[in-house]
């Protein structure tokens, strides 16, 4: 399982970085913390937005792993009765 979340994490890198190639001559505006950017390229904005996404997705299941949520306390109070 570990194999396939690694070679989807590649594709999906793989992806983005073609993407983000295809439109590297394509500019925008963003607006990041009430801060306006103008001509930004759009290729900037896809790769920031997907590292953002992932560093998200990464500190979330991590957290979710790591905590005991109400199922595992459910099962720890019947294992001691």
């Amino acid at each position: 399982m570990v194999i396939f979340r690694v070679i989807l994490m590649l594709l999906a890198f793989i992806v983005v970085l073609v993407l983000a190639l295809t439109n590297s001559q394509t500019t925008t505006s963003a607006v990041v913390f009430n801060r306006t950017y103008h001509d930004v390229p759009v290729a900037f904005v896809m790769v920031y937005s997907f590292a953002f996404g992932a560093l998200c997705v990464g500190i979330f299941t991590r957290c979710r792993k790591s905590s005991s949520g109400p199922v595992s306390i459910a099962r720890r109070k019947r294992k001691r009765r």
